[in-house]
């Protein structure tokens, strides 16, 4: 064995992480024995799967910034998002105003925005808030929509509401695992999401809904997209749904 080479690896890798592949491992298999070769495997897998999310990911959340820009323009004008008298739920209202408050104070940080005319709420139109959003708030932006606007958004992508707002809920999940080199091997996500009878809530279901959301844009056409779909069977539960 190489003794040197093996303590390089697990040093890259870390102790703790190690320790957590093993225990997913041992989910599966409680009898397997574990070989390095195979976490080192397992590790650097995950990193390919992540650049790949991480590319349906940001143009899904692109298209979703651009989606909510359009429709609160056209159903409330430029500043309409502020007013509480058009969303049923003040509560959750409140929170997104005071979330996009918060991203105005660190614009400079995250350099989004460089206009020193929107130092305030009170003149920002909904396309600078939407463009300063995190994905987080994109989402509260549509779940704090009336119903039938809801439906109006949803029913372009072939989907009720509930099902539409739990995919785009559920992919926020996942992207924030990505993000945080959250371990993604036989991993189950708590978030409660409506998918087709028979499908683990885990990563590859999220490539399934990004997939479904994303069928008409030239993205699943790409040649990124059309290597990945022939390259992530081999590290297990993809074919379940691309084989």
């Amino acid at each position: 064995d190489d003794i040197e080479g093996n303590a390089i690896k697990i040093a890259e890798i870390g102790y703790y992480r190690i320790s957590q592949i093993i225990k997913r491992i041992h989910e599966q298999e409680p009898q397997r024995k574990v070989e390095l070769s195979q976490i080192i495997e397992i590790f650097y897998g995950e990193q390919e799967l992540r650049s790949f999310l991480d590319q349906l990911i940001s143009f899904w959340e692109i298209s979703l910034r651009t989606l909510m820009s359009e429709s609160y323009s056209l159903w409330y004008g430029s500043f309409g998002y502020k007013d509480e008298q058009f969303f049923p739920d003040k509560k959750l209202h409140h929170i997104l105003m005071h979330k996009i408050e918060k991203q105005l104070d660190m614009k400079t940080l995250y350099e989004v925005i460089d206009d020193r005319k929107y130092e305030k709420i009170d003149n920002l139109p909904i396309w600078v808030a939407t463009e300063m959003s995190t994905f987080h708030m994109l989402t509260l932006m549509y779940e704090l929509l009336p119903e039938n606007k809801q439906r109006t958004i949803s029913s372009g992508f072939g989907l009720e509401p509930t099902i539409f707002l739990s995919w785009i809920q559920y992919v926020l999940v996942v992207r924030n695992a990505c993000a945080h080199q959250g371990l993604l091997f036989n991993r189950s996500f708590e978030r409660e999401v409506i998918l087709p009878k028979g499908m683990k809530q885990d990563v590859y279901a999220a490539i399934y809904i990004l997939e479904q959301l994303l069928r008409d844009s030239k993205m699943m056409n790409s040649k990124a997209f059309v290597q990945g779909k022939l390259h992530f069977p081999q590290l297990s539960g993809f074919e379940r749904y691309y084989g």
